[in-house]
């Protein structure tokens, strides 16, 4: 099977990762995408607990069948690296092939995350780069990466989406709900349900 796989806090998930993993899913013909929920990412803390963001992305892709969600790094504790993620899925299912879905900002930072070499041996990466993004810089640093990984990276057409998580959890703890094609009315109830987000200022 070809599998996508799009990791993050999804603190909350939104619209944006949604329409990601929609993209990357209809034009590689994937056979579906997994959104891995980290558990301790090494470059944030003070995240919300693993059960609410696990349940808001239950939510969030309620009803889609080639959409699935994984616990595999919340169950795995400590520090969440995409490459030890990604070499655990290719030891358990060497059949499978996997695609990293990444937006374009994060591309040029992937060098300085935890063993690139890996995250680059063991899936292709598929960027998401919106419709203003510097194309030429872009595939210049793509072509980087090809050479001095081998990797295998296909640059993907994304529509230009300004949406973010800090930016949500802000207009949430202000009062204030967010725009609706921001963030699924099912996710956004289950936030004020929960009482989410009210301490983020």
């Amino acid at each position: 099977m070809n599998i996508g796989i799009l990791g993050g806090t999804f603190d909350p998930v939104h619209n944006g990762h949604i329409k990601m993993a929609e993209t990357a899913y209809k034009s590689l013909l994937l056979d579906k995408v997994i959104f891995i929920p980290v558990s301790n990412p090494p470059h944030k803390s003070n995240i919300t607990d693993s059960v609410h963001r696990i349940n808001m992305i239950n939510l969030a892709i309620n009803g889609i069948s080639y959409f699935e969600m994984s616990d595999m790094e919340i169950m795995r504790k400590g520090i969440s690296y995409t490459a030890d993620t990604l070499e655990n899925l290719v030891k358990l299912h060497p059949d499978n092939k996997y695609v990293f879905i990444l937006g374009a900002d994060s591309l040029f930072y992937i060098t300085e995350w935890h063993r690139p070499d890996k995250i680059m041996k063991y899936a292709k990466l598929a960027v998401c780069a919106r419709d203003d993004a510097d194309y030429r810089k872009l595939d210049d640093y793509r072509q980087f990466l090809v050479r001095k990984y081998n990797a295998d990276i296909i640059i993907l057409d994304f529509p230009c989406i300004d949406i973010s998580s800090s930016g949500i959890r802000n207009s949430i703890s202000k009062g204030v709900k967010p725009d609706k094609n921001y963030i699924s009315d099912n996710v956004y109830n289950y936030i004020i349900k929960e009482g989410l987000y009210k301490n983020e200022i």
